[in-house]
């Protein structure tokens, strides 16, 4: 039996009108994905200025902003490995998500972050400094030089100072420096590796400056730098050549080559003036931390010549020398970057 002519317009008209709706469907949805990809691609924020800071400590944060950065890698010597040189987007301006920013890292090397040994024993440091990690590898980061130093109130064998500091960022052909507390009787001394069979002062050659300093006030004894002289290589930067005694103050040959920024840690170069007689101390004053870096005997007379110093920094920190109740010497040392 044959359809009427009214039923089949119908049937027509239905299917027009659900091919209508279906396709105005997805033309809405299209149009509302593409609008939404639109919105959030013209989403703008203000481009963080990086330079100066470790790309390991900003990764995250531009995850987040979903910005694509390019690392360029760039070598260094005198800087730290892992921080930010340049960015190619300049800081304020305006950029949106999926931008693509270019980062030049200083990186010559893995970057290694130096472990805590302040307080361990000697053999737990020479273990820590044998297994550090960075990036899925393991490396061991040779000693430059031990100096033992009597220490009463510490257990024998245990390090009272170290350099460089720890969680400083360091490459692995770097040294580290400690200062190991020693007892005057060998029995004691099981831990803290073996006993300098002759001077005190054998050690200090090789030895880099911020522990030889502290050596030396650990011990009330009296040094000055007689010389300094630039290293073939940063490396070298701070390490004691010589040591000589005459009329009970050690004269110390020192290296140092001055970095082109200052960072967040490193060492620095003064020259101070001793001109007011009595004992002469040299402070380095981190908020409420103090710590001595230098001390003389009581001088009745005073000095008119520049005395050369060299003294770690970490952060920021005020330098302030004395002679007896004068201040001869202040002045604040802050990271250019």
């Amino acid at each position: 039996m044959k359809e009427k002519p009214e039923y089949q317009f119908f049937v027509s008209i239905s299917r027009l009108l659900l091919y209508g709706a279906l396709a105005l469907a997805i033309f809405l949805s299209v149009a509302f994905f593409i609008f939404m990809l639109r919105g959030s691609a013209s989403e703008e924020f203000p481009m963080p200025d990086l330079v100066g800071k470790y790309y390991i400590d900003v990764h995250n944060d531009l995850a987040r902003m979903q910005i694509r950065s390019v690392i360029q890698k760039k070598s260094y010597p005198d800087k730290p490995a892992g921080l930010i040189l340049a960015q190619s987007i300049d800081p304020g301006a305006k950029v949106s998500v999926r931008e693509k920013l270019y980062i030049v890292v200083n990186q010559p090397e893995p970057v290694l972050e130096m472990p805590e040994l302040v307080g361990a024993s000697y053999e737990n440091a020479k273990a820590k400094l044998a297994s550090m990690p960075a990036d899925e590898e393991v490396y061991a980061l040779q000693i430059g030089s031990v100096s033992f130093v009597p220490a009463p109130n510490v257990p024998a064998g245990t390090v009272i100072a170290q350099y460089p500091a720890a969680k400083e960022r360091v490459s692995p052909f770097e040294r580290a420096y400690l200062l190991v507390a020693q007892s005057e009787t060998a029995k004691d001394m099981k831990d803290a590796g073996p006993i300098p069979k002759q001077g005190l002062l054998d050690t200090i050659p090789g030895q880099n400056i911020a522990i030889a300093s502290q050596f030396f006030v650990t011990l009330k004894k009296e040094y000055r730098i007689r010389s300094i002289k630039s290293p073939a290589s940063f490396v070298e930067s701070g390490v004691v050549q010589s040591a000589e005694e005459k009329d009970g103050v050690v004269y110390l040959d020192v290296l140092y080559k001055k970095p082109s920024e200052r960072f967040q840690n490193g060492l620095e170069k003064i020259s101070v003036e001793l001109d007011e007689p009595g004992v002469c101390k040299g402070e380095l004053i981190r908020g409420n931390e103090t710590s001595q870096f230098f001390l003389t005997k009581d001088r009745k007379a005073a000095e008119k010549t520049e005395t050369p110093l060299v003294f770690y920094r970490q952060g920021t920190v005020q330098v302030k020398v004395t002679c007896g109740d004068s201040v001869v010497y202040k002045k604040k040392f802050h990271p250019e970057v």
